[in-house]
């Protein structure tokens, strides 16, 4: 907001000079900046201070509300215009009638009608002080109008009331489909959400907006209905944010105009039309306030008040702070008590605590005595799972892996580059309705697209080999609920060269077994139970290297290698291996803490085995056999050989495991581990069908 000092000074005896002002504004909350003055009109000692105001101060943006700022600051009165109106003619009810159908975003709409109207440009002061605001000037009405809407904070505007479908106003919501074209000349395309003002038949205006140009004012108009309404400050935000349209008007409408102004706005431009002799006032005005707004009523606490401060303000002087901010002030029911009543001007006062911010204000920042505040030490826990979260990432890092970080929102498309079928559940998503681009228009189901994106960004760039991981949420919608489950996810994801150093110059590439090898060791580090690999084929990972991962039976992720065709889309070369894991799932099957032992007193007894059995039987179900029938001295099961061909039959394989057997209580005799191995052999041969490898 651009403040005209000059004109400041008709609202309130300032003795200051502007930069003096300007600090004065500054150290009681609004911080102000003596700014440059427009170039183009003779100097006549104006300068401007720059209001930068936040958001809540919206009754800053005129010079009536800049002046009440200063009064209470300086402990002065604010002198408001004397306005008088000349009123001539029929009244207006003759020739207009305004219907508000949305009470909730329109409260109240007042107009007033003039008829004899000649378009000229405005007087020189007006247009001066209009420049000096930033503002161009037009012609005489849209001058005016702008010229109250910055005096007095009230936007207006004028239609052509003879351009007007039977003379009436409607306030409603758009119409599917409809369009209007402002001001500007551009088409805007309506959502029923947005509040627009129309006539009988079409639209007119985008309610505290911008109007429509089949209702502008022109050289040929002779008769304007002028408008002074207040529109719900939420309603016109989001209306100018869809539109993607911002104007003086929608910034005061955003920020909450004085709904008890509307009258006064449409008095003191009608005496102006009159004194610039731009037209002739009809008799009355319209009035429509369906919705009452009522003024805010607040208790206010001295003891509080002086707590929160660290002051000891009397109440008499908390009364005097106040009513200097023109607040109605009574005794409250207590005798350390205040009743307050906030006028409809000060949107942003509405509970104890702002009462309070006002009191230091005006009372001022500087003159509250410094003190140490009193608090007690205490430690501070981080949460479990935050420390989880850490832990793994040490853990990933510890293994060689740099840690991502990608953005929470992916593209549609990265569903049908990572094959998946129409009836995953990951395609169900929440969609953003302004999101950043088409390729960040959707909250993320899974880690993999950004990982696989991450991926080729690198290798476009020449680091081929790589070792990465992303923790982070997904997003899942629920049934009949408005906000999705969030989970948290790990992904990791390896591809080139397994690693290159000066005395091992020859190096192999990754493979399945890396990404295994990662993962084994995080749920171990993790004290999670051993993960269980069973084959399932997913739409992005390569047939015989994709797998379910399950912990106690319970599903936790997905592994393998990606399929080319995915690899394809991602417009990546090489193979790349990865796994993705649902922590919240996992993390709750963490075993309780390790529990540490001797070293064994006893020796143990190693023995081979080698069978034969059928090609698709995994290793893993082999291994669980062995030690169901391993009877309690069985400590340890490796494989390791894996062989196909000849001499084996085909269809089969060759498994080759390593066990230790040893006891805690003594040492094992050989006919103990014979008679256990014997059982292990006939387990394994009765469960699966397998023999011994001769």
């Amino acid at each position: 907001m651009r403040v005209n000092y000059q004109w400041l000074k008709e609202f309130v005896h300032i003795k200051l000079s502007p930069q003096e002002l300007a600090d004065l504004l500054t150290m009681g909350g609004v911080e102000a900046v003596v700014g440059q003055e427009i170039t183009g009109f003779p100097d006549d000692g104006s300068s401007v201070i720059e209001l930068n105001l936040t958001p809540n101060r919206g009754d800053c943006l005129s010079m009536l509300g800049a002046a009440r700022e200063v009064a209470a600051l300086t402990d002065d009165k604010v002198h408001k215009p004397m306005v008088r109106v000349k009123e001539e003619g029929d009244a207006i009810e003759r020739y207009a009638s305004v219907k508000i159908i949305e009470p909730e975003l329109c409260p109240r709409y007042s107009a007033r009608l003039f008829f004899d109207v000649k378009l000229k440009p405005s007087p020189f002061w007006m247009q001066r002080r209009l420049e000096l605001a930033g503002m161009r000037p037009i012609n005489n009405i849209v001058d005016i109008t702008n010229y109250v809407m910055l005096e007095l904070g009230q936007p207006l505007h004028a239609f052509d009331y003879d351009l007007l479908e039977e003379r009436r106003i409607v306030v409603r919501r758009a119409e599917r489909h409809e369009e209007l074209i402002t001001l500007d000349g551009v088409t805007r395309k309506l959502e029923p959400d947005n509040l627009v003002i129309a006539d009988a038949l079409r639209g007119v205006a985008l309610a505290g907006i911008m109007g429509g140009n089949n209702s502008e004012v022109n050289p040929n108009t002779k008769r304007i209905l002028l408008e002074s309404a207040y529109f719900d400050p939420i309603s016109v935000r989001k209306t100018a944010k869809n539109l993607c349209l911002a104007t003086e008007a929608s910034r005061r409408f955003e920020r909450g105009c004085d709904p008890d102004g509307t009258v006064r706005a449409l008095d003191r431009a009608a005496q102006l039309i009159e004194e610039t002799e731009s037209g002739l006032v009809a008799k009355g005005f319209i009035d429509e306030y369906p919705k009452r707004i009522v003024p805010a009523r607040i208790q206010l606490r001295q003891q509080r008040s002086n707590t929160i401060l660290g002051t000891q303000i009397s109440l008499e002087e908390m009364r005097g702070y106040l009513e200097r901010l023109e607040l109605e002030v009574t005794p409250g029911q207590k005798s350390n008590e205040l009743d307050v009543l906030v006028p409809t001007c000060r949107p942003d006062l509405t509970r104890e605590i702002d009462l309070i911010e006002e009191i230091a204000r005006i009372h001022g920042y500087g003159s509250v005595p410094s003190q140490l505040p009193y608090t007690r030490i205490t430690s501070s826990d981080s949460t479990q799972r935050f420390l989880n979260e850490k832990k793994i990432k040490d853990l990933m890092v510890a293994s060689g892996f740099t840690e991502i970080i990608t953005l929470s929102f992916i593209s549609q498309s990265a569903f049908d580059q990572l094959r998946l079928p129409p009836d995953d559940d990951r395609r169900q998503v929440v969609e953003l309705k302004k999101p950043l681009s088409s390729e960040w228009a959707v909250m993320r189901t899974t880690l993999v697209p950004g990982l696989l994106k991450i991926v080729q960004f690198n290798r476009s760039r020449g680091s081929s080999d790589l070792k990465i991981f992303e923790i982070g949420k997904v997003f899942l919608p629920k049934k009949d609920q408005v906000l999705p489950g969030e989970k948290l996810y790990l992904a990791a994801a390896i591809s080139g060269l397994r690693g290159q150093n000066l005395w091992q110059p020859k190096t192999s590439n990754c493979d399945f077994y890396d990404i295994k090898g990662a993962l084994e060791t995080l749920l171990e580090r993790l004290n999670l139970p051993p993960g269980e690999l069973r084959p399932k084929l997913f739409s992005y990972f390569w047939k015989g290297f994709s797998y379910a991962i399950f912990l106690n039976g319970e599903y936790i992720g997905n592994m393998g290698e990606v399929h080319p065709d995915v690899l394809h889309n991602f417009d990546i070369d090489d193979p790349v291996f990865l796994f993705e894991l649902d922590l919240d799932a996992a993390l709750k099957l963490s075993r309780p803490a390790v529990r540490y032992q001797p070293l064994p007193k006893y020796p143990a007894v190693y023995r081979d085995l080698a069978i034969i059995v059928l090609r698709d039987i995994e290793a893993g179900r082999v291994e669980d056999i062995i030690k169901r029938a391993g009877s309690g001295i069985l400590k340890k099961v490796a494989l390791f050989d894996v062989y196909e061909g000849k001499p084996i039959e085909a269809g089969k394989k060759s498994l080759a495991f390593s066990l230790i057997y040893q006891s805690e209580s003594r040492t094992l005799t050989d006919l103990e581990v014979d008679n256990v191995h014997t059982a292990i052999i006939g387990a394994l041969n009765k469960e699966i069908g397998a023999t011994l490898r001769s």
